[in-house]
């Protein structure tokens, strides 16, 4: 069966325009990795684990000093825990995203690295000019409606499609973001249209 990947963003500042694209991430410093021993992810809402909560605040209060110089002036609004993973030589990484106002900034990223608790390494990249305003001029409904128009779709969706408010850092590295909805479309019926 062959897939496709489907990427729409839609721009709410003066109308809607289709943009597509990832902004680059700089990974933390290279270390030596051991084996994978414990992973934890947020989102699935099991509970955070005492060894996760307390490398969360290492990494917040090191973040907390030392932040400014990656562009985080307010470390607990602006960053939210996507991961966790330790290894058996003891490191820990956490994966933090970055958000506004509660809204998450498409590519903004920071990975922490601990070793026996101290922060040995941070990488990643913070978007400080996507510190723009949140409030859509735009229903989600309508950035919905127009994805799917824009596919050219007529078919059933494997997922009911939803629209998700993102903040999106210019594609060209210049300053400054936009508002957008990103929307998933999930297409499985088998056909070439089949993707996501």
């Amino acid at each position: 069966m062959r897939r496709n990947h489907w990427s729409r963003f839609f721009t709410l500042a003066g109308g809607l325009a289709l943009v597509a694209g990832l902004q680059p991430f700089a990974a933390a410093a290279q270390q030596p990795q051991g084996d994978l021993v414990k992973t934890y992810i947020e989102s699935q809402g099991q509970g955070r684990p005492d060894w996760v909560a307390v490398a969360l605040e290492q990494s917040k209060s090191y973040l907390r000093s030392h932040g400014q110089a990656q562009g985080i002036s307010n470390v607990d609004a602006e960053l939210t825990l996507r991961n966790a993973i330790q290894d058996d030589l003891k490191q820990t990484h956490l994966r933090l995203d970055q958000t506004h106002n509660g809204v998450p900034v498409f590519g903004g990223q920071l990975v922490t690295q601990l070793v026996e608790g101290d922060v040995v390494s941070v990488g990643g990249r913070i978007y400080e000019s996507a510190r723009i305003d949140t409030t859509p001029r735009l229903s989600s409904k309508l950035a919905t409606r127009a994805a799917i128009d824009a596919l050219g779709y007529r078919g059933e969706f494997a997922r009911t499609p939803e629209a998700k408010l993102v903040v999106l850092p210019n594609r060209d590295g210049t300053e400054g973001a936009t508002l957008t909805y990103k929307v998933e479309l999930a297409v499985e019926d088998g056909t070439d249209k089949t993707g996501r």
